[in-house]
This record gives C-alpha cells, sequence and structure tokens, in this order.
C-alpha cells in the first residue's frame, strides 16, 4: 500500500498516467510542467508544506519531484494548491478538481487558459490517483 504524500506514491502515480491510454491522448499536444503544493497540517501528520513538480510531453510525464522547497514549483505554466485534507478528498474521488478550483478550495496560480485546456487530462490524472492502493498519511496505525 502506499501512502500519501510520499515521493513513491507520487511515482506510481506518474507509471500509472504514463501507462493510461485516456491519459496520453488527452495530453496529446502539452509541453511543460505543472506543480501542487500540499498544504501542511500537522495534525494529519504532514509537517510542512510539500511541493510537486510534473514536467511533461505530449501525455507523457518525464519528470516528477515531490519536495520540501518551494523552489520546485518555479517555472510552472500553472499550480495547484490546496491543504492534505483537500488532496485527500481529490485523490478520494470526493471531490471533483474543477470544481475545487471554482469554489476556492483549490487555488491556481498561473495561466488559468493552460488548465482549462488541460482541465481533462487534470481530471484523468485524478481519477487515477483515486485507482492507486493509498492509505493516507492521517489514517495510519
Amino acid at each position: 500500500m502506499l501512502v500519501f504524500p510520499s515521493p513513491e506514491w507520487i511515482d506510481a502515480w506518474v507509471d500509472v498516467a504514463n501507462a493510461d491510454r485516456a491519459f496520453r491522448s488527452a495530453g496529446a499536444g502539452w509541453d511543460g510542467v505543472v506543480g501542487g503544493v500540499i498544504g501542511a497540517d500537522g495534525t494529519a501528520g504532514v509537517s510542512r508544506d510539500l511541493y510537486l513538480r510534473l514536467a511533461g510531453r505530449d501525455g507523457c510525464w518525464y519528470e516528477c519531484t515531490l519536495s520540501g522547497d518551494a523552489g520546485v514549483v518555479h517555472g510552472t505554466v500553472f499550480t495547484i494548491r490546496a491543504p492534505y485534507q483537500a488532496w485527500k478528498s481529490v485523490i478520494r474521488q470526493q471531490l471533483h478538481p474543477v470544481v475545487g478550483v471554482v469554489q476556492g478550495r483549490l487555488r491556481l496560480r498561473g495561466q488559468l487558459s493552460s488548465f482549462l485546456r488541460w482541465a481533462h487530462a487534470m481530471v484523468i490524472m485524478t481519477e487515477l490517483a483515486g485507482r492507486l492502493d493509498t492509505t493516507f498519511v492521517d489514517e495510519q496505525p
């Protein structure tokens, strides 16, 4: 079972996405870097903000990084920031990522037009995240 958030979880998520035909099709034409920020939640066991960087081209991620260094998200086309609990809701398929952005539960920084253009690929990514055998850091024994 994979623990979210962890580098191993991110690696497995990217592997599943890169193997998924629907994601590759939805991401065709993309060339860029997206970021994510998982907001610290001390009560959940996330002691500091974590920064995710995904670099991809044509429906395939070729670089993924999860780090405590905010510099990881510099130069991204867009970055989505949310508290840990919101990310957990997205992974559990309880919060649609586009709805989350519209409601302000997920905060978008960067090019809104690119986010909207590639929203279908991002939705597929969240659906794939929900398929991973995940345990959340705040639910571990």
